[in-house]
């Protein structure tokens, strides 16, 4: 064992693939430049159109190799299709099998897979496979976590699962630094796999809030309280936040499926996406989505901030909000979608949330979020290169009326895309 590369990188070093509104080309090339191997995460959802976006991107900026990964419980056919047509150096798949059949199917395309586990019932399986690495993530790592075993009494073990094969064994969960590194190399590791390192980086689309928070808060706690019918038995160790210690105690039965709800405000349908109708002092525009409820009352869900209207910080724009709503669906079946056709709105819709209609509707949006309560002076109250998703703080019904009111709080932030 020693400092050096592996596959073909320059050093042993995994870009943790995040989540696809974090690890976008920036990131992903900004690793690859170093001579790591950067990670570009996949939509958990068919856009093939978008993911060949995505790998243009990269490749215009960096010309070393670079990889993708894809979480095998959501529709990843398209988007894998895509990888292997583009000759990607890398692939890295988790959270299911990928049989020998397909690893030998991304070996003819010239792309090594990696194969994320975290039980060593699954590691016997991806060498089974033939997979060129795997990567052994401890219960210590952030986000979703795969495994309930700490990374050092399961690595040794994987290691020596492997010890007569030439399948790499890549060590994942609470390595920050070098002597995380040498510790996972006596333990007989290949390299390492970081991901809430990468997270803090300039590069990561993550916000400059939760950036700084990663840095100065030591308190961490593992739970299944976000997205627990999305993706059930996939815990997530997070930060101790405010938000976090108030919804911990989440009675069990209460999971998205009801979804999505902003606040105790349920969308019926119909959301509203548009652009353009406020620029800041610095030249950057605000995209903005609002919703309505079951009294048909108009409310905001998000606001973002980009450089430029186009089809990519659209794409980046929606990313975040299937997040935020949990998916394209409501408990009354897929949405609809009212947009102009300007500036990639269309496309960027049709790529994100593919299963949804979309009709036309022009310059609707400003009006919506006057009903909705906010005017042109609220929206300029946003700190510059900034956005913000609202959450209900207080609601009231109407007497006599069969309609509420609600005040409106900010509950989280999302980073400015140039």
């Amino acid at each position: 064992m020693g400092w050096k590369g592996i596959l073909g990188f320059d050093y042993g070093v995994v870009q943790a693939p995040l989540g696809p509104d974090i690890s976008g080309p920036e990131l992903a090339a900004a690793v690859a430049n170093a001579g790591g191997i950067g990670l570009l995460r996949l939509p958990d959802w068919p856009a093939p159109d978008h993911v060949r976006e995505l790998i243009r991107r990269t490749r215009s900026l960096t010309e070393r190799p670079f990889g993708a990964a894809i979480a095998l419980p959501f529709p990843h056919e398209e988007n894998l299709r895509v990888v292997l047509e583009e000759k990607l150096a890398m692939l890295q798949v988790y959270w299911g099998e990928f049989p020998k059949e397909r690893v030998d199917e991304a070996h003819r395309a010239g792309v090594k897979v990696l194969h994320q586990i975290g039980s060593i019932e699954e590691a016997v399986k991806a060498k089974e496979a033939g997979v060129d690495g795997i990567i052994v993530q401890g219960r210590e790592a952030g986000g979703h976590v795969i495994g309930q075993e700490g990374l050092l009494p399961l690595l040794p073990r994987v290691v020596d699962l492997v010890s007569d094969s030439a399948t790499l064994v890549i060590a994942a969960g609470g390595v920050v630094d070098g002597r995380g590194y040498a510790a996972a190399l006596a333990l007989g590791a290949h390299a390492v796999c970081l991901g809430t390192r990468f997270v803090a980086t300039e590069e990561s689309f993550a916000h400059p809030l939760y950036k700084k928070k990663l840095i100065e808060m030591n308190c961490t706690d593992y739970t299944n309280v976000f997205g627990r019918a999305r993706w059930p038995g996939a815990p997530q160790r997070v930060l101790k936040t405010p938000f976090y210690v108030e919804w911990k105690n989440l009675p069990d039965h209460e999971t998205e499926e009801t979804q999505p709800i902003i606040g105790h405000s349920i969308i019926h349908g119909v959301v509203c996406v548009d652009g353009c109708f406020l620029k800041l002092g610095n030249g950057f525009q605000i995209l903005a989505a609002t919703a309505r409820d079951g009294n048909n009352n108009m409310f905001p869900i998000a606001f973002g901030v980009v450089g430029k209207e186009e089809t990519s910080t659209w794409c980046w724009f929606l990313f975040q909000l299937r997040s935020a709503l949990g998916g394209g669906t409501s408990k009354h079946g897929p949405f609809t979608f009212t947009s102009d056709h300007q500036k990639g709105l269309l496309n960027a819709v049709n790529q994100i949330f593919p299963e949804c209609d979309n009709r036309f509707c022009l310059r609707h949006i400003y009006a919506n979020f006057q009903l909705a309560g906010f005017r042109g002076s609220d929206l300029q109250k946003i700190e510059e290169g900034e956005a913000e998703l609202l959450e209900v703080s207080d609601e009231r019904e109407v007497a006599g009326s069969g309609r509420t009111t609600a005040k409106w709080r900010r509950c989280a932030r999302v980073v400015k895309k140039n």
